[in-house]
């Protein structure tokens, strides 16, 4: 048996596998608060191209605490299968954020977030996927002369803002996706969604990333889970700020009054075509 990252591991699951997918709460085994959420979210936002038919995290958190469930040592406790049962999901995810470090060292700043993922088939019980990724980012230096060295360290200084941090947590998550097929690669067929429609808010497009990632780190402090992804259209790159998606115009409706509220008066509906 392959167990090595990014191959589904069962006979069951190469054969049938799952389309319908639940992301559970996240283990954080850091001293960052929230940094399991966030990757939680961002990982389910970048999720979204692949065409899986994911279980929306609210619907997942709610369902999990009508029986008590709260924590990722709650979840723990409960068989695979009747987690599938309860989610009505194929598969569920778990994941653990394993390293959440800043280190400022004067002219030198780093940030460092890592996450361990394992996928379980609630059909068989069984592990069907297992990866791990860690994104870090790095600024400042050895200043070259004297004069250069209040620059250096304000930008070390700055690389510990939490938008540096939002940044490092979207990198991770993008790269992660990056390595799950997507569903028409593995014969992943949803018959009631195939040729349908889903919505995404969009809050912002720019033509460079900063941009792009400092406007999703003040959607994340507003509440909302927004992500970015790169798009190239007619030779121009952009850096689309996102917060979705979501299978329901209504839904989509009702989050867009939500985000204008908040004071992104230029947000608006995205439609995006899941292939048949």
């Amino acid at each position: 048996m392959d167990e090595s990252p990014g191959n589904f591991q069962t006979r069951a699951s190469r054969t049938c596998p799952p389309h319908s997918v639940a992301l559970l709460p996240f283990e954080n085994l850091t001293e960052c608060p929230e940094i399991a959420q966030l990757v939680r979210e961002s990982l389910y936002s970048h999720l979204s191209p692949k065409h899986y038919e994911d279980v929306e995290l609210g619907e997942v958190d709610a369902r999990l605490e009508s029986i008590g469930l709260s924590s990722f040592e709650d979840v723990q406790s409960v068989e695979v299968r009747k987690l599938g049962e309860l989610l009505h999901a194929d598969a569920v995810v778990y994941g653990s954020v394993t390293k959440c470090s800043r280190v400022y060292i004067g002219v030198f700043s780093s940030v460092c977030v890592a996450t361990s993922l394992e996928v379980y088939d609630t059909r068989t019980g069984e592990k069907v996927w297992t990866d791990f990724e860690e994104a870090c980012f790095h600024d400042g230096g050895v200043p070259l002369d004297v004069l250069s060295i209040p620059l250096t360290a304000m930008r070390s200084g700055m690389n510990m803002r939490e938008v540096v941090r939002v940044r490092v947590v979207d990198d991770l998550c993008r790269t992660l996706v990056a390595r799950v097929p997507a569903a028409q690669e593995t014969e992943f067929h949803v018959e009631e969604s195939a040729g349908s429609d889903s919505f995404e808010l969009q809050v912002g497009a720019f033509h460079e990333e900063d941009g792009a990632v400092e406007t999703a780190a003040s959607m994340h402090k507003k509440g909302f889970a927004a992500f970015v992804r790169k798009d190239e259209e007619q030779g121009s790159v952009w850096y689309r700020v996102l917060v979705g998606p979501f299978n329901d115009r209504n839904e989509a409706e009702s989050t867009l009054a939500k985000v204008r509220e908040s004071g992104t008066q230029d947000a608006f509906i995205r439609r995006f075509h899941i292939p048949e």
